[in-house]
């Protein structure tokens, strides 16, 4: 149980970190000021394509 402690332990240490060092470099504030459609085109969900041309056992 502690060796499972500890690798959360790990995790939570890793995602603070990288939480501290997006609000110092600014990221947070520019992610915050963005509009909230990204600009860049997102996956459209589209249904899988009919295969007519397989024959049928």
């Amino acid at each position: 149980m502690s060796t499972e402690k500890s690798f959360i332990d790990q995790i939570v240490a890793q995602i603070q970190d990288t939480v501290r060092d997006m609000e110092d470099s600014g990221f947070l504030e520019e992610l915050a000021k963005a509009p909230e459609k990204a600009e860049t085109p997102q996956a459209q969900e589209t249904e899988a394509p009919q295969d007519t041309d397989r024959q049928r056992d």
